[in-house]
């Protein structure tokens, strides 16, 4: 099956033309039979994009995304979640409640994806067993981050955590999005916002330890 998919940099100008060739639908309607959604964009999505123009198109334009444990991912979201608990002023033990019960609601739904798809009960446990050991990773990592980069109160005001943001920019069809893991404001030297963006890298906790400035 062909199609003349428009997914491509070819003729784009800068980033307003990437963008727009990225969102052109071309006539992928004639074999897909469900509407492109028009997402914002996201900094891992045109990611994508610059790697493989139809990995773009069908995870992002079309939701087709396989399912599946990805360790990283994983890490990553619970990483971000432990420590905008502790943002927000939460003790050790709600965090630990907090974190446990997504992880169980995880297991929940890969038993679930597996039980589908795989039908292997062995390599159903490996899975599961995989996320519990991942899951006492970010944990750790979280904690050791908390221990050696302490907020100070009297330094810094926790203005939001997890914010959301969307913007719209002048030659660019779709409205730019984000979300910053937590807006603090300084109260001594600067005295202003600063913008905290968490990034775990790497299951691996030497390469994680490598990215902490």
């Amino acid at each position: 099956m062909t199609a003349n998919i428009k997914h491509d940099m070819v003729g784009a100008t800068g980033i307003e033309g990437v963008i727009t060739n990225a969102f052109a639908d071309g006539d992928v309607r004639e074999w897909i039979p469900w509407e492109p959604v028009q997402p914002d964009i996201r900094q891992s999505m045109m990611g994508d994009y610059f790697r493989c123009a139809r990995l773009f198109l069908f995870r992002h334009r079309f939701r087709m995304v396989s399912g599946g444990y990805k360790a990283a991912p994983f890490i990553g979201t619970l990483f971000h979640d432990a420590h905008a608990a502790r943002y927000m002023g939460l003790d050790d033990v709600a965090i630990e409640l907090r974190v446990t019960q997504e992880v169980s609601d995880y297991q929940d739904k890969l038993h679930d994806w597996l039980e589908e798809h795989s039908g292997d009960p062995v390599m159903a446990a490996r899975k599961i067993d995989a996320l519990e050991k991942d899951a006492a990773l970010a944990r750790v990592m979280s904690q050791i981050h908390w221990e050696t980069y302490p907020l100070d109160p009297d330094r810094w005001n926790v203005v939001s955590v997890e914010r959301e943001l969307t913007i719209k920019l002048d030659g660019i069809p779709q409205p730019i999005g984000g979300r910053l893991d937590a807006l603090l404001y300084h109260k001594k030297d600067l005295k202003g916002l600063v913008i905290v963006d968490h990034k775990t890298t790497s299951s691996s906790p030497k390469n994680w330890i490598r990215s902490i400035p």
